[in-house]
This record gives C-alpha cells, structure tokens and sequence, in this order.
C-alpha cells in the first residue's frame, strides 16, 4: 500500500510518503512550515496593498493574526468558505473590516491569496520527483473546534472529544472516513478540496491522532495503562489509554501551561479529581473522564509533540518517556494516521 499521510500543526506540517514495500524508515518524510505561517508570511509581504483571500477554510493562529494586522493598513477582501478562517460567525468577521464577496470578485491592483490547510500540487510534484507517484489514498489530521450557535467554540470542541469517549473512545471514534459533519467547517472543507482534486480522504483530529501514533512505539504499547501526553505548537492534549481505549482525557492551550500545572492536571486526571470545569476557567478546552484508573496504577507517561521538552525530567517530579515512533517524534500525528487507515482495510 501506498498512501500520503499529513499532520498539520500551528507550526509545522508533518509528512510521510508511506509504502509499505520498504523499511518505514526509509519513506519519504518532511516536516515544513505549517500553511498558516506561509500565508501569514505572503500577507506580510502585501502591507500597503489591497488583499483577496479565497479558496478553503483553513487553520487561523499565524494567518488571522496578519490579517488582522493588515486591516490597518489596507483592505481586506475573502469569499464566504475563506472567511470561515477567521470566525464562522461571519457577522464578526464583518464587523473586524474584512469585505465578504463572491469567488467571481474582479478588482485591479488588488493581491489574491489562496488559502488551504495543504499544498496538493507541491506534494504532488514531490511524489513524481522521488518516484513515489500521485497517490489518491489520502489521511490528513487537521484541528477543528467546530461551530455551533449559542455555545463557545472551546466548549463545542471539547464536547465532540467527549462524545468521542463516550462512544467508544478507540481509535475508530475519532476517524472520519466518510462525509464529515457541517458543524465541522475545517473539515468538510478541507474534505471538500481533496475530492474536487479525485483524492480518497480519511480525516482525523490532530490531537488524537498523536496520542495513538504513540501506540507505535514498542516502549509505550507494551503497557497496559498508559498516559499519553501531546505537547503542540497550539495545544497540549493529555489522554489515560487502557491498552488502546481512551478513558480520560483534557485539552488546554501550551502557552497557558508551565510544567507545575501540567503536572498537577494529568495527576488529578488520573485519579479522577480533573473537571471540565477547572480546564474551562483556566481558559483551556475542558477535561472528562470516562474511568479512573489511578495515578499510581499507571505503568508509563510518554511524552510527544514539539514542545515536549516542557515536561522533560528535571522539571518535574514524576519521571516520563520522551516517546519516539520509528525514531521520529515528529512523524508521530502521521503514524497515527497510519494507524487509522490500516484499521479501515
């Protein structure tokens, strides 16, 4: 089997050309700038000058913040689905100066930038040039809060996590194979996109597909009870595994957490005393756990993620794993992808 598997992050965007007919070690592998850092960077680069934005709904962080910078020196122009990047109340987003048209938008001087959480041609040209061809067998893991009227996107986000747990909580439950649901704008776009371009999508979260890509290193899956700790660019998610069920689990964002606090939440998560409450106040996600498996009953905490050195020992009392799939941390949104694909076979 051949397929492309793509982890898309605040920062980077990780990548792995996987054929099973080698060493998977041996497959193609980047990790790049994420897209929202390249287009933050192209509308940089356009200050002074008017702007469009169009194509798909994307990831925000880096690239609403430029356009929020640019709206002070010149306007801002974007289609509908484009928009959708900034906030899915296009109220606010009209309210923030950004002009919202229609993808048939004509004007002279004005710079056109293409927004999209992937750059098919680019990995496409890639996979000609290094023999691996165009694949159509695609997974990408891509955050999304999700949208809903009358409730915070932080509260609906973690609400679908939770939801996520109380069906199942394997691996499975978190996938989505077929149509994504409209609630999820991010991804039925980025759905959206990939068939247009005759691509066969498997669609996952990022969070949760870095937990279970952990499950690929030989150290972590040998354990029975596991606590799985992803430290993002964005965000940090921390998950109990019972071999390979989630049974808890919390989100909060990385620049809010120091390694005391991280410590004293993934302690009171596993002992049960964590709730959604006290994640929420303190301006992360929320947490929910579907069982208690107690912190001493846990037999290892691996670590992954670009930030993880925040939980490096030295810093903390309780003793963790730097995990490695395949010996690259950064690859591991993308093995949990794998993961996801082979289950579907």
């Amino acid at each position: 089997m051949r397929c492309l598997l793509i982890d898309v992050g605040y920062g980077t965007e990780d990548i792995l050309f996987y054929n099973d007919e080698e060493d998977i070690e041996d497959n193609i592998k980047l990790v790049l700038p994420s897209q929202t850092r390249l287009i933050a960077e192209k509308i940089r680069r356009s200050k002074g000058k008017e702007i469009f934005l169009r194509g798909y709904t994307m990831g925000g962080g880096p690239s609403v913040k430029a356009i929020r910078e640019h709206l002070k020196s010149a306007d801002v122009y974007a289609t509908r689905e484009a928009a959708m990047t900034v906030r899915d109340d296009l109220n606010v987003v009209e309210k923030m100066g950004i002009k919202i048209i229609g993808k048939d938008f004509e004007k002279d001087d004005v710079i056109r930038i293409d927004l999209k959480d992937v750059d098919l041609d680019f990995l496409e040209e890639i996979g000609e040039k290094f023999c691996f061809g165009v694949q159509r067998k695609i997974a990408i893991a891509v955050q999304d809060h999700g949208h809903k009227d009358g409730i915070s996107d932080r509260e609906f986000r973690f609400k679908m996590i939770e939801d996520s747990l109380k069906n199942g909580g394997k691996m499975d439950n978190f996938v989505f194979a077929g149509k994504v649901p409209e609630y999820l704008t991010r991804l039925s776009s980025l759905q959206k996109m990939l068939k247009e371009r005759k691509y066969e999508p498997l669609l996952m979260d990022t969070g949760p597909a870095a937990i279970f890509g952990c499950l690929e290193d030989e150290t972590v899956s040998e354990k029975e009870n596991k606590l799985i700790i992803n430290v993002g660019n964005g965000h940090t998610l921390a998950a109990i595994l019972a071999g390979e069920k989630i049974s808890g689990i919390f989100e909060h964002h990385t620049r809010s957490l120091t390694a005391t606090k991280l410590e004293k939440f993934v302690k009171k998560l596993c002992d049960g005393r964590l709730t959604f409450k006290e994640v929420f106040d303190d301006g992360g996600h929320g947490a929910y756990i579907k069982e208690v498996i107690g912190f001493e009953n846990i037999d290892i905490i691996a670590v992954t993620g670009p930030k993880r050195r925040l939980l490096k020992d030295g810093k903390l009392k309780i003793k963790t794993y730097m995990a490695a799939p395949y010996g690259d941390m950064m690859l591991t949104g993308c093995y949990g992808l794998l993961n996801a694909f082979k289950n579907l076979r």
